[in-house]
């Protein structure tokens, strides 16, 4: 699980602005990460330093434990320079997006995904920290936050890694006979290649 500086180093792909800071990232979820629009202008950065800036976002209408019971409701979160979260693919599910002038509106701000037989979360905005000191332990959207925690903590029935080459899918089959048939199949090129070896006659040389 993601957020901010978190979600920088989670993505499939970074962009060419960002690699000075991040030259990889771990590809854990199927989505571009991209320079937020505050590296472009830089003065509002430094301007923001050391305040809460609140932005706007959207829950989607995704059926998802993770957003269960605020499905279509807007949510403010403070932001501090994470992300955009560009180019998601089909493996990968939105949870917000933005609604205000701050950040693209329509853009990703949280989503998520499965990786192996782990679950991934990724957040641009930081849902565990509340835009006003007085509103700390008051359930300010703490609510997103541990239902993030509690949804990454569950681990996946069956390895699933939907973006890559081989689009090894969930059909049923279990990770453990993915490697092992792998396995098998070398074993059993090695065996037959070893007992055609060991046929051939030396060569002698006169």
């Amino acid at each position: 699980m993601g957020g901010c500086g978190g979600a920088y180093v989670a993505g499939l792909s970074i962009s060419e602005t960002l690699k000075s800071i991040c030259p990889r990232t771990l590809g854990l979820i199927d989505a571009k990460i991209v320079s937020p629009p505050w590296i472009s202008f830089w003065q509002q950065y430094r301007d923001a330093q050391g305040k809460r800036v609140v932005v706007t976002c959207k829950v989607t209408d995704v059926p998802h434990p993770i957003i269960a019971g605020y499905e279509g409701q807007t949510l403010e979160l403070v932001y501090s320079g994470g992300p955009l979260i560009k180019d998601i693919g089909s493996s990968v599910t939105p949870l917000l997006t933005y609604v205000d002038s701050i950040m693209p509106p329509g853009d990703v701000a949280l989503c998520c995904s499965v990786f192996g037989k782990g679950r991934v979360v990724i957040s641009s905005p930081h849902p565990e920290t509340p835009w006003e000191p007085e509103l700390v332990g008051t359930g300010c959207q703490e609510w997103l936050y541990q239902s993030m925690v509690s949804w990454v903590s569950q681990p996946e029935s069956y390895f699933n890694l939907p973006f890559l080459p081989w689009k090894v899918k969930r059909v049923g089959l279990p990770y453990p006979l993915i490697p092992a048939a792998v396995a098998l199949g070398l074993g059993i090129v090695g065996t037959v290649s070893l007992a055609e070896a060991l046929k051939r006659k030396p060569v002698t040389w006169t």
